[in-house]
């Protein structure tokens, strides 16, 4: 998602807003948590409770994830 500018990549993602999401990174990291918002060209995933931060460069894949998924950062 690097080529993304921020309005772009609010756009693409807005249907994940406020969802359960699961994000892969380009170092081979995962994240999973709430989608809450997008800061300039940051994702901000909340994960039990606490934010994350993760540079949209940053972000290989990002799909929705179940429910009952355990949030974490792996």
């Amino acid at each position: 998602m690097a080529e993304l500018n921020p309005r772009v990549l609010r756009e693409k993602i807005k249907p994940l807003m406020g969802k359960k999401v699961m994000v892969g990174t380009a170092d081979w990291h995962y994240v999973c948590g709430v989608l809450d918002r997008v800061e300039g060209d940051h994702l901000i995933v909340m994960v039990q409770g606490k934010p994350v931060v993760i540079g949209a460069a940053n972000v290989a894949t990002i799909k929705e994830a179940p429910a009952l998924q355990v949030e974490y950062i792996k």
